[in-house]
């Protein structure tokens, strides 16, 4: 327990499975720079290894990097790693959000074929879209990739796995594997989107195994 709810679910996975942790806010500084990076949710195993090469394993850590310097290195989630050691979290606890999906997409100004620029693209809409689904504390099961042709077809691809998944290298894994070259027979794409369905309550999940960290 503790005052908001990126803190509460660490909390929760403090004495699994019965204990109960409460994190009091003048505890909230010293609690998060202690914790091992990989502990805050939304970091899975590959950004951990990036923020590691960076020379940086715990909270603490982490706040030595600005607000710009992450959102530069890790695009819009960097905000998100930015507010999580920072016990910053002013999502409203709403045990009646019925929301079905979340999901992110992007508009080219120029039409895109290159298959490899379209994966990199991928990239930085997983990770928005990881960070939405942070947002809401929410994992889901069912990843769509959403396509616009130039010439204004659009099409779908999704996959519903065994478990769900939230973090950035998961979603963009999962996303990859869906655009196939025959998915796009040469077409001029102008718009790409991710949306994660089947949605979940993260904190009422198990870690996710390390096949699916990295899917």
């Amino acid at each position: 327990m503790s005052y908001c709810k990126s803190l509460s679910k660490l909390a929760s996975g403090q004495h699994k499975p019965d204990g109960l942790t409460v994190i009091l806010p003048a505890d909230a500084d010293a609690v998060t720079a202690a914790l091992p990076i990989e502990a805050f949710y939304g970091i899975g195993p590959k950004t951990a290894e990036r923020l590691n090469a960076l020379d940086v394993h715990t909270g603490q850590d982490l706040r030595r990097f600005s607000l710009q310097e992450l959102q530069q290195r890790f695009g819009k989630v960097g905000q998100h790693y930015y507010n999580i050691v920072r016990g910053i979290d002013e999502r409203p606890v709403d045990p009646s959000d019925d929301r079905k999906s979340v999901g992110s997409e992007d508009t080219f100004e120029s039409d895109i074929r290159d298959l490899q620029l379209l994966q990199h693209t991928l990239a930085d809409i997983a990770g928005r879209t990881a960070a939405r689904l942070a947002h809401h504390h929410f994992a889901g099961r069912t990843i769509t990739l959403k396509i616009n042709f130039a010439n204004f077809q659009q099409l779908t691809r999704q996959t519903t796995l065994p478990v769900a998944l939230s973090t950035p290298e998961a979603l963009h894994r999962v996303a990859v594997l869906l655009l196939t070259p025959a998915l796009l027979q040469g077409r001029a794409v102008r718009l790409l989107g991710i949306t994660v369905s089947a949605l979940q309550d993260a904190d009422q999940l198990p870690a996710q195994p390390a096949l699916f960290q990295d899917v």
